[in-house]
């Protein structure tokens, strides 16, 4: 009977702390979800096709739309996964510096370059003739890239025989946009790693947060007529300030270790400082519900998980399109403030992008960041501010 009153005691305690309960139970179907979202989803590649010499798009004539570049593109998109479902989306595009900018953004996943009369030169050339070339460009640091270019270069092959009703093999070239060919598979991680860095504030902040009201200090501080927003701003300010160290220690290490930034170094502190703010408002959020310091350790690990793996800090996940803002596609992920960030330091550490190049990235994680500070203003006045 003793052993029966110990085991319902400790379910009864596990009951009333149900956020610990639901961190045990929900962390494993978590990864789970997002294995499948990284390895077995069904998302196809995107792939953009440019066929040099083509007229412009709107122009082309209905011969011109069957050329190597269009017959290229219903090839791919013909092709389909093992289970159902397209392997890959492709399209043609306008310009090589419009595909190159998409596959910086990580907006696609490989460009292929069918040069000018690509197959009237295949079908006149002799076995000793030099073949044309077709290449397979890409971000060689997305792992996405990996996958792509190797299915890619036997459906070129099989483009070329079924275009020239032969076995000729064709030269298939990987090309490298800017110098990602030359970073290691360390050097790859580094901008999550330093946006991970940030992301870890959420911890510090809604503990902080917290620890006013569960010790009373908050009651003290509205006696004196302070507004929610000034007590929250004051400890966001401090709170940008440690993860601005934070940023300049992580990526202290990984310099120390070999890594070495292709852009400006203080474009990615300031990158860093912004979104450190913007994840202020998460940690709001939490301390707006969380009664205790622990319970806001408990917490803060459900948008962690959120942020850490579904901005594409830890591993690059596909698309959840929403629609098309000023010629950007904007994805679901897109309203978490860390993806943001990861994009504009991947730029500025493997591509040598400048802060002109990366003004909209900045941007969108300072609205982000003004939306949810304003929703964590909002619910920390109403339910803590009304009662301390």
């Amino acid at each position: 009977m003793r052993l029966w009153s110990v085991f319902r005691k400790s379910i009864r305690e596990q009951w009333r702390e149900p956020w610990g309960l639901a961190l045990t139970l929900g962390t494993a179907p978590f990864f789970v979800l997002l294995y499948w979202l990284f390895f077995g989803g069904t998302t196809p590649f995107v792939v953009l096709v440019f066929e040099e010499g083509r007229p412009p798009l709107k122009t082309a004539t209905k011969e011109e739309e069957v050329s190597a570049g269009g017959q290229l593109v219903k090839l791919l998109a013909s092709l389909k996964r093992p289970r159902g479902g397209a392997l890959m989306k492709a399209s043609l595009v306008e310009g090589l510096a419009e595909a190159k900018q998409r596959l910086t953004r990580r907006q696609a996943a490989a460009l292929v370059v069918v040069p000018r009369g690509f197959l009237q030169a295949l079908a006149g050339a002799d076995a000793n003739a030099k073949k044309p070339k077709l290449r397979i460009v890409g971000d060689f640091t997305d792992p996405q890239y990996a996958s792509v270019a190797v299915v890619l270069n036997a459906a070129l092959q099989r483009f070329v025989q079924e275009a020239t009703n032969t076995m000729m093999p064709v030269e298939v070239a990987k090309e490298a946009i800017a110098r990602s060919d030359q970073r290691t598979e360390f050097e790859n991680y580094v901008p999550g790693l330093l946006i991970l860095s940030v992301v870890m504030l959420i911890f510090s902040a809604a503990m902080t947060i917290t620890y006013e009201v569960e010790m009373g200090t908050l009651r003290r501080l509205q006696l004196s007529n302070l507004s929610a927003f000034s007590l929250l701003l004051g400890i966001a300010l401090s709170q940008v300030l440690l993860g601005t160290l934070s940023v300049l220690l992580t990526f202290g290490m990984a310099a120390i270790l070999g890594f070495r930034s292709q852009g400006p170094l203080w474009v990615a502190i300031l990158v860093g400082a912004v979104t450190s703010l913007s994840i202020m408002g998460v940690a709001m959020i939490v301390a707006s519900f969380a009664r205790t310091v622990t319970e806001a350790f408990l917490l803060s690990n459900f948008p962690l998980f959120l942020l850490m793996f579904f901005s594409g800090a830890i591993r690059p996940i596909p698309k959840v399109p929403l629609g098309v803002i000023g010629g950007r596609e904007i994805g679901l992920y897109d309203l978490l403030q860390p993806t943001h960030a990861v994009v504009a330091l991947n730029k500025v550490l493997t591509f040598g992008a400048s802060l002109r190049d990366v003004v909209f990235e900045v941007i969108a994680v300072l609205v982000l960041a003004v939306l949810y500070f304003g929703v964590g203003v909002a619910l920390f006045h109403l339910r803590r501010m009304r009662i301390a």
